[in-house]
């Protein structure tokens, strides 16, 4: 064996991932086809219904039952201090958005969803849609901390292109959702659009997506 190795045991019933070093197990993951859950996985969906009585909005994702978005779960209304505008000046019916599971289906209850994708890995988590460098309270060394930011922020420097583009965000107008979801599918392109992280194709209502019948599930 190499210094590093990954051995992968797939069966029926689950998938079992082990990462080594050197011979020893440092990682072990198993995923059990009859207990996959949804969180985590990301979508492009279309907006159903809009319920202003419960500021919530029902979204089509290609799942068994529509999703629940509440206005709380979503990210544009952070940008306003004072007082947040209702979901339907915010979503309508037909829009596309680009949505993240931050709950199973329970039941007869649909998925929830959130606006804002956050994407973890094993040391990091993206925040594509945030501008600011957090570190995890579980660090508790201040020197640490301080060397980590300091780290990040060298990383992100005001040269690179993440940062240029955050600072022409925060400078323009946020799109609506629909503008946001369409330029994500153009950008994307038949063989690297966005996938859900068990691998099976969203579902895409954007009418102007070029790669809409190469790319998304439609049907």
């Amino acid at each position: 064996m190499s210094a590093e190795d990954i051995l992968i045991n797939i069966t029926p019933q689950e998938t079992r991932v082990a990462l080594l070093l050197a011979g020893v197990v440092q990682e072990l993951h198993v995923e059990r086809t009859a207990t996959r859950g949804l969180v985590g996985n990301v979508y492009v969906g279309r907006v159903a219904r809009v319920l202003p009585g419960m500021q919530s909005a029902f979204v089509d994702v290609g799942l068994e039952r529509a999703a629940f978005l509440h206005i709380a779960d979503i990210w544009e209304t952070r940008q306003y201090t004072s007082e947040k505008p209702p979901i339907e000046h915010l979503v309508h019916e037909g829009d596309a958005l680009v949505v993240q599971v931050i709950k199973d289906p329970i039941g007869t209850k649909g998925a929830r969803l959130s606006t804002q994708i956050s994407l973890a890995g094993r040391n990091l988590v993206f925040l594509p849609q945030e501008s600011h460098i957090g570190i995890s309270q579980r660090i508790e060394d201040e020197a640490e901390r301080a060397q980590l930011r300091e780290l990040l922020t060298r990383l992100v420097s005001p040269r690179s292109p993440a940062a240029s583009s955050s600072a022409r965000a925060r400078r323009t107008p946020p799109p609506r959702i629909s503008e946001t979801t369409s330029n994500t599918c153009a950008s994307a392109g038949p063989r690297s659009a966005v996938r859900a992280r068990n691998g099976r194709r969203p579902r895409c209502s954007t009418r102007s997506c070029p790669w809409r019948s190469a790319c998304c599930a439609t049907s």
